[in-house]
């Protein structure tokens, strides 16, 4: 019922919003890369991006980047283009029949688009429901934390108002890898086996970072160094499944090999050109507390999902260090990347890819304060509301950019509190980052 609720209310932002009547809105910024594979091979037959492509003279559909010898090439791999087929086919059918241009931009493929990032939501916070079943909580926990989860967290904004961007793809296929490796360890099957490697396969096609699920597989039901050697000696054991897995996974690949080899001569190539990591000095503090981004400050839930990952004792214990590794090894990828606010967005997006994996400590936490007094529920239950209607607001605002999109402050934070649209004089208690110099220094 909650994840019907959910669906009911994501579509009716959808609606309320009608984004897909915007020219430069849907398939915009990051999206026209993740985007750009459906259009340029199955409409314009021109995957080499040969040509340019416009709507008017200050408008282009394409967005490449371009190789040391002038050639466009798409910056983002193709995995989320690979989950957006169906609904582009349906789309380009649709745009045809209704008399709408069959370009790839038209309100059908944004419309069906939209859809999608709807249905990926759905499917996701399913899997999480079936995780959290497996894992031995009640309905009742369960429901709280679907409820958060899909509600109180900026996945529901990457899920509507910015459901075409990757990170609803990547929650619900790491919601679907944590579910198949909990179904693989109580008894790995060559099915099994087939899944997760494809799975594994599509969500580093995705975002190659997502790769830390591969901590996840190892490291889930451990609880020391000597459950860890046992882990290695079962994978010995199992060793032709494990090859298979990553055979599958290297398939999923190879089209994105193909394509880097067809634009450049390599199979392997960095597209982020002048983009790159700054591991030596990764901003951690401001990834997670600051005005501009901070993950705890605009998802607060996920502050105490952190918490309960010290909760993950008993029949719980096993899931510890597959948590807290795969967080700890996020969080330093995330905040590494030169440009750690992501942007424009809302929060810090990239960690809405590991909200299947904080459901198990956030549902540990909720679980705990269930069995505390009536003063005590009754308290978490207002917080936890409170939560849920501040993220629907915040949603609200960063739309009518009273929430600005990555030159936030605390001082603009709260003279803003509760209102919809920009307060007056706004602009000059903004705090614009750096790139230039983020994008060269890290800093």
């Amino acid at each position: 019922m909650i994840i019907f609720l959910l669906l009911i209310f994501g579509v009716q932002v959808d609606m309320d919003l009608g984004l897909w009547r915007d020219r430069d809105r849907v398939i915009e910024w990051d999206v026209h890369s993740y985007y750009a594979y459906l259009p340029a091979l199955f409409i314009y037959d021109d995957i080499r991006l040969e040509h340019e492509y416009r709507f008017d003279d200050d408008y282009f559909l394409f967005w490449p980047n371009y190789t040391a010898s002038g050639k466009p090439i798409i910056k983002m791999t193709m995995g989320v283009a690979v989950f957006y087929s169906p609904f582009f086919f349906v789309g380009h059918l649709l745009a045809k029949v209704m008399g709408y241009p069959a370009d790839g931009w038209s309100p059908p493929y944004k419309i069906l688009l939209l859809i999608g990032g709807l249905c990926y939501f759905l499917i996701g916070l399913l899997a999480v429901r079936r995780i959290l079943e497996r894992t031995g909580f009640s309905d009742t926990v369960i429901a709280i934390v679907i409820l958060l989860v899909g509600g109180g967290t900026n996945l529901f904004c990457y899920a509507t108002h910015s459901g075409t961007m990757s990170h609803v793809y990547s929650f619900t296929l790491i919601a679907l890898f944590m579910l198949m490796t909990l179904k693989w360890y109580d008894g790995p099957t060559f099915r099994t086996s087939t899944v997760l490697g494809l799975l594994a396969g599509a969500i580093i096609l995705i975002r190659p970072t997502n790769a830390v699920i591969l901590l996840l597989f190892f490291l889930i039901r451990t609880t020391d160094l000597r459950s860890m050697i046992e882990r290695l000696k079962f994978f010995l054991e199992k060793w032709p499944l494990i090859v298979w897995m990553a055979l599958l996974a290297f398939l999923i690949w190879i089209p994105q090999l193909v394509y880097w080899k067809t634009i450049t001569g390599h199979y392997f190539f960095n597209p982020y050109v002048g983009e790159g990591f700054f591991f030596d000095h990764p901003h951690v503090f401001e990834g997670l507390f600051s005005f501009r981004k901070g993950w705890y400050v605009y998802t607060p839930i996920m502050f105490f999902a952190t918490i309960g990952i010290i909760l993950l004792r008993g029949r719980l214990e096993g899931y510890r260090n597959a948590v807290l590794a795969s967080l700890i090894v996020a969080i330093y990828i995330t905040f590494s990347w030169w440009c750690w606010w992501y942007g424009g967005s809302l929060g810090q997006r990239c960690m809405i890819d590991l909200y299947a994996i904080m459901s198990i400590p956030l549902a540990a936490f909720v679980a705990l304060i269930l069995t505390q007094n009536v003063r005590i529920r009754v308290l978490s239950a207002l917080v936890g509301a409170f939560f849920i209607w501040l993220n629907v607001f915040q949603i609200e605002q960063f739309e009518n950019e009273a929430l600005h999109y990555d030159a936030m402050t605390m001082q603009l934070y709260f003279k803003q509190f509760g209102k919809v649209t920009p307060i007056s004089g706004s602009d000059d208690l903004l705090s614009y980052p750096d790139y230039e110099r983020a994008r060269t220094t890290g800093r």
